[in-house]
């Protein structure tokens, strides 16, 4: 029981700081369009994709697994 509470606790606050992430990356997104990135020599477009979310979302998981386990 206790640990199942520790496993919900470390995940809620995993996924809460990937969403605080997301949304300061957006923002910094825009603001580095607005500087001229998207005009840069860059091979990739400056975006937030699917795979980026993906990618947050595995590792908010794995992280809250892993530290969620050792109190």
């Amino acid at each position: 029981m206790i640990l199942r509470q520790l496993l919900v606790e470390s995940l809620m606050l995993a996924l809460g700081g990937g969403l605080a992430g997301i949304g300061l990356g957006a923002y910094a997104i825009d603001g580095l369009k607005r500087l001229g990135a998207e005009r840069s020599q860059l091979w990739h477009p400056i975006e937030l994709d699917a795979r980026v979310l993906a990618a947050m979302l595995g590792i908010a998981v794995l992280t809250s697994l892993v530290f969620g386990l050792v109190p």
